[in-house]
This record gives structure tokens, sequence and C-alpha cells, in this order.
């Protein structure tokens, strides 16, 4: 027969192992939730159309020179947030324009910068580059308040240097 000493020692024994058992899968588990984590932000990093990082560095979506904006034409994804960068090429202050979208951004030569957009639907969206008096001109024709464009795609292309087209595109995956 076994005394008392012994059978507490047989009975703790499980006790101890469910333990052991508890505290492995616990640590797995969050391995794995860590691990998952990671990956799906890596993941949402790395898909194209994501918003950019800050822009470092000399590339720009579109440029702006003495003789207006290149390229013509500049695609995004549809439904989608975007950031497009831009530089300024000239000797003066530019503005490029989306005034179907009320977007507008004023940069200092040499100066880049970025237009956050918003997720558009699918379709063109006309865009003007232009010196940033020649916007302040057409501004002040139109005798609104400093806050207000108020300018359309046409007006701003009588004084724009060249204009181009926004296209959102839905992603083809």
């Amino acid at each position: 027969m076994q005394n008392a000493a012994q059978q507490d020692s047989i009975s703790a024994a499980p006790a101890r192992h469910r333990w052991a058992i508890g505290a492995t899968l616990q640590a797995g588990w969050s391995m794995a939730v860590i691990t998952l984590a990671i990956a799906l932000m890596a993941w949402q990093w790395l898909q194209p159309g994501a918003p950019a990082s800050p822009i470092a560095g000399p590339h720009a979506d579109i440029a702006i020179g003495a003789a207006g904006c290149a390229p013509a034409q500049v695609g995004v994804a549809a439904i989608e947030a975007a950031r497009i960068s831009v530089v300024n090429q000239a000797a003066e202050d530019m503005v490029l324009t989306i005034p179907s979208l009320d977007l507008m951004l004023t940069l200092a030569p040499g100066q880049v910068g970025a237009l956050d957009l918003p997720a558009l639907p699918s379709g063109s969206y006309g865009f003007a580059c232009l010196s940033a008096g020649a916007h302040t001109q057409l501004v002040a024709s139109l005798q609104r308040g400093a806050f207000v464009c108020g300018l359309d795609l046409n007006t701003v292309r009588k004084r724009a240097l060249t204009g181009g087209t926004l296209v959102a595109s839905p992603r083809t995956s």
C-alpha cells in the first residue's frame, strides 16, 4: 500500500503537466497572433495604390517646369485614397490644380510636395499647371474671397501653361 505522501505526489504530477501544456499553448497562440499582425501590416504597406510615405528624393508623379507639367496623364486606382507627388522645376512659384475636385497645390521653386486625393470614382479629372501669379490673377478677376477658389477647368486652362488628365481606373487583380 502507498502512503499519503506518495499519493499526493502522484496526483500532483498531472496538474504540473497540464500547467506546462497550457503555458505552451498560450505562448504558441500569442506568437501566431503577433506573426499574423505583422504579416497583415506588411501586406497592407506593400499594396500598390496605398498612400505613399513622405516623399524623399527627386522622384515625382508630376513635374512642373517653365513650359508646364508632365506627364499629360497620371493614373490612380479608383475607390482608393491616393497621393500624387509633385516637384516644381521652374524658377517661380507654380500651381497644380484639379478644379473639379477643388484641389490645389502651390510649390516654391525646387520644392517637392504631395497632393492627397480622396477615394475617387472611376473617371477622368482634368488638371492644369500654371504660375502662382497667373492663378492669383484668375482668382482676383472672380472677386472671390481668399478661401474660395471658384475656378473651373476651362477658366484655368486659358492661363495654364499646360494641362493633363488624372485617370481613376478600377484596380485589376
